[in-house]
């Protein structure tokens, strides 16, 4: 199976070959869907975005300087993929601009034929996507739109790898949010099997909804989960310890499973809590990772012509 995709870029064809061949190694400086790029024996290692292919090893086929052909497969494809090639090709066309063809070949195992379909609407628009973050770069000296997003919420810009921390706020929101649905709407059915008032209930759950209200905002950038995480996660300790004073306090004639409730949302909790600490000392150790690290750019065709001076 096949999937060819061209698009015309208004840059030399030997500047797209300088990033495509050249800077084989450095796609995820440019690339969306790449999140990392290291050179390797014969080609190079990366970290993606793709679904069920986080780290992928491709290796170089061909590079042909002359004819502006290089060539790559895939070790490591997700299933059902069973070989993947990708075949570029840069053409020089008038006015100094260029185009850039790139064919996947793939195969998929037996068991896979049945979604060749799905596979190969999601193969194109991979392409697709890859086509137009390199028009971009090539045409602008910056990274697309697409990629800017991607290290944004990787966060790139100086606030290290949030992806753990977010995935654990979200988690914490999500279970925030059931809670306080539960509670809110069925508050009087649970008061008498739990041995809680249902007014205390409905405060309980009316406190939660107001807690998550602002999460979607504080996810959207990385700068505003970072300065709300130790607060989310000094209120997840607080709830923890709250629910164990409540426990141990005599006479507030909550019923056993009104305890048992307790104690596994308390579990709950504190386990969101970690995952989250956890998160926040992740995306520190990596900001100063970074900070001792120059960001790799892309060369320019100014940059280029600078150094022939």
């Amino acid at each position: 199976m096949q999937v060819t995709h061209q698009v015309e870029v208004a840059v030399p064809a030997e500047r797209a070959w300088e990033v495509l061949a050249d800077g084989f190694a450095d796609v995820a400086t440019w690339a969306s869907p790449v999140d990392r790029s290291d050179p390797s024996d014969g080609g190079r290692a990366c970290a993606t975005a793709v679904p069920g292919a986080a780290t992928l090893e491709e290796r170089l086929l061909v590079v042909d300087p002359d004819q502006m052909r290089l060539a790559h497969d895939a070790v490591g494809n997700p299933w059902p993929v069973h070989t993947a090639r990708n075949d570029w090709r840069v053409e020089s066309l008038h006015d100094g601009r260029c185009r850039i063809t790139s064919t996947v070949t793939f195969e998929l195992v037996g068991s896979g034929g049945v979604l060749a379909p799905v596979v190969r609407l999601g193969m194109a628009a991979l392409v697709r996507r890859i086509l137009a973050d390199l028009r971009h770069v090539l045409e602008h000296d910056e990274v697309s739109p697409a990629k800017q997003r991607r290290l944004d919420r990787a966060g790139a810009a100086g606030h290290g790898d949030v992806r753990p921390l977010v995935a654990a706020v979200r988690s914490n929101a999500l279970f925030s949010s059931a809670c306080a649905v539960v509670l809110l709407l069925s508050a009087g059915p649970l008061a008498a099997p739990l041995g809680i008032d249902a007014s205390v209930l409905r405060a309980v759950g009316a406190g939660l909804a107001a807690a998550v209200a602002g999460i979607p905002w504080v996810l959207a950038r990385p700068r505003r989960v970072v300065a709300a995480a130790p607060v989310v996660v000094a209120s997840d300790a607080a709830w923890v310890i709250g629910t164990a004073v409540v426990l141990a306090w005599p006479d507030l004639g909550i019923a056993p499973l009104g305890r048992g409730a307790l104690v596994g949302v308390a579990l709950a909790v504190a386990g969101v809590g970690v995952a989250q600490a956890r998160g926040l000392r992740h995306a520190a150790r990596t900001r100063r990772a970074e900070a001792g690290t120059s960001p790799v750019r892309v060369p320019t065709v100014c940059d280029r012509d600078a150094a022939g001076a």
